[in-house]
């Protein structure tokens, strides 16, 4: 486990015990390899949990593919894509929505209704099942807080955001999982984050989606 470890990072300090491999890389971020496959130790950031859980989901039990997929993750330009702040202008790599792409069955072809909403307008759900897009982080730059879920600008924030690219996942695993036709997405308001994220998924995975926004101009 050391010859790979060092392989992929070989700048860190590796620390073997009989139960597991403890890896510290250069940035302090530090993660632990045993029997279950690679594990979060010293919480860092959500993104880095988020890098970890998508790598073994594509790789499975290959520790190298999966910590060559972390690095590849980490040395990607927009390091602040480890940082806690809401939102960064950087693009979402190409590489994640071929991933999402990969979960599904025939992303192109499937015909799937996609409805936005603010649940303060809504007492009850319009939609079933729906998804909580205010686990996306939501703070906005002063300069984008007049726009609205379906400006390019806007979502291109938003898909930088803490917690959007784990969102998107859980989104996609219940729509095959369940073969659904129909699926909400609300944040507060309805104007940017649930908006965004329905635009960005016909968008760039089900392209042949239809969209509803129930309160997009309320």
């Amino acid at each position: 486990m050391d010859t790979i470890v060092q392989g992929v990072f070989p700048s860190s300090v590796v620390k073997m015990s009989d139960e597991y491999t403890e890896v510290v890389l250069d940035n302090n971020i530090t993660f632990r390899i045993d029997g279950n496959g690679v594990q979060m130790w010293d919480i860092y950031g959500t993104h880095f949990e988020d890098i970890i859980t998508r790598a073994t989901d594509v790789h499975g039990a290959n520790i190298e593919l999966v910590l060559r997929h972390i690095k590849e993750q980490l040395d990607r330009p927009d390091d602040d894509y480890l940082d806690d702040n809401a939102y960064t202008l950087t693009e979402t790599p190409v590489d994640f929505w071929e991933h999402l792409r990969r979960m599904c069955k025939n992303p192109e072809k499937q015909k799937i209704h996609i409805v936005s909403w603010g649940d303060k307008f809504y007492k009850t759900p319009p939609v079933k099942p729906h998804f909580n897009a205010k686990t996306i982080g939501s703070k906005k730059p002063r300069n984008l807080r007049d726009l609205r879920g379906t400006d390019e600008s806007l979502q291109r924030t938003i898909q930088s955001a803490k917690g959007f690219e784990f969102f998107m996942e859980t989104i996609i695993k219940k729509i095959e999982a369940d073969e659904l036709k129909v699926v909400g997405i609300f944040c507060t308001a309805g104007h940017h984050r649930s908006v965004a994220c329905a635009e960005l998924l016909k968008k760039h995975v089900y392209t042949s989606a239809t969209i509803q926004h129930l309160t997009l101009r309320k």
